[in-house]
């Protein structure tokens, strides 16, 4: 986006506050290149590197600058943030062994996130490569607010996926690490509602999951006590591909299949691909037919099961049920 031009009398501003950026940035550059380097050491003496190639199982080794480690990379499928209705907090932990992780958005989104984290803060950014969780069953928070251009922009609505990395020492240093998200619904500035999901590590990654589902017919969805099902799907593969979506009803049988449109492919490691979210019903475009219930008070409702199912590699869904101001996330499955 291109800068807009001074206005009259903000020329001689500007250029104090060029010069001013200037001087401060030669003056924190030193200082920065210190601190890294501490962190650095800091990092490689939590870590108990040993000298050689470290056991990383079937994780991959990669070559740092501290030396070979272990590498891991996991998806998160969907955040909200949307300024003063959704947010979704991104929660970190390692077990005994010192782990460097990295989080940020797929390249192709061309904006940053605006984040308030547990170690720098509030600001914005298109992702993070050297956050060390260094201390023993040490975590990490970090509140994912919305978009913005840069740290003093007001946040403005932002939906999507995130990439993450973990680095380690050994194999056994990745499995300890914890990963997942929780998604908080806001009014009147007090949380009414909030749920947890995952992030899907490639290494558990499938191109078919399933999970159990309930949902109020579509035409009766704006009902109050209605139950709604929504779900978003990322694409992990390195190629472009569709998403089929079939659901079956509590006795297996077909109910009703759709495919999405054909979503992007990432750029690969932590950067997926493109990600696609609706309702269940939205998407289907029909009245999934109601369960039988004998002697129920609530409304009827459909109680089955949804699939997703990659065309040409692996996938990462997850699925949430509305009901009210409620909201849950549903398991799923990788098959």
């Amino acid at each position: 986006m291109s800068a807009k031009a001074p206005g009259p009398g903000r020329i001689g501003n500007d250029q104090v506050m060029k010069t001013l950026i200037a001087n401060l940035e030669a003056r924190i550059r030193p200082a920065r290149n210190v601190r890294r380097a501490l962190s650095l050491l800091a990092f490689l003496a939590g870590t108990a590197l040993a000298q050689g190639s470290p056991d990383c199982g079937k994780f991959a080794t990669i070559s740092t600058n501290i030396g070979p480690l272990c590498h891991r990379v996991g998806i998160l499928p969907w955040f909200v943030g949307i300024p003063g209705v959704w947010e979704t907090e991104l929660r970190l932990g390692v077990g005994l062994d010192a782990v460097r992780f990295g989080y940020g958005l797929p390249s192709a989104y061309f904006t940053n996130l605006v984040a308030e984290d547990s170690e720098r803060g509030l600001r914005a950014f298109e992702g993070i490569s050297d956050l060390d969780l260094r201390k023993t069953h040490a975590s990490y928070t970090s509140r994912i607010l919305g978009f913005g251009d840069n740290a003093l922009s007001k946040p403005r609505s932002a939906t999507g996926s995130l990439g993450m990395t973990a680095d380690g020492p050994r194999a056994a240093a990745l499995e300890a690490v914890s990963a997942y998200a929780v998604y908080k619904y806001i009014v009147d500035g007090s949380v009414v509602a909030q749920t947890t999901a995952p992030v899907i590590f490639l290494d558990q990654a499938t191109a078919r999951w399933s999970a159990i589902v309930t949902d109020t017919p579509r035409d009766q969805q704006t009902q109050p006590g209605a139950t709604i099902t929504s779900f978003a799907v990322a694409n992990l593969s390195p190629d472009p591909q569709s998403v089929l979506i079939e659901v079956y009803d509590e006795f297996g049988q077909l109910s009703a299949s759709v495919k999405t449109r054909e979503l992007e492919s990432g750029a690969g490691g932590a950067d997926s691909g493109d990600v696609y979210a609706d309702t269940l019903s939205h998407v289907l475009g029909i009245n999934l037919p109601v369960s039988a219930c004998y002697n129920c008070t609530s409304a009827p409702v459909f109680r089955g099961t949804v699939v997703f199912e990659g065309d040409k590699g692996l996938i990462a869904p997850v699925v949430f049920r509305f009901n009210g101001s409620a909201v849950t996330t549903v398991p799923v499955k990788a098959e």
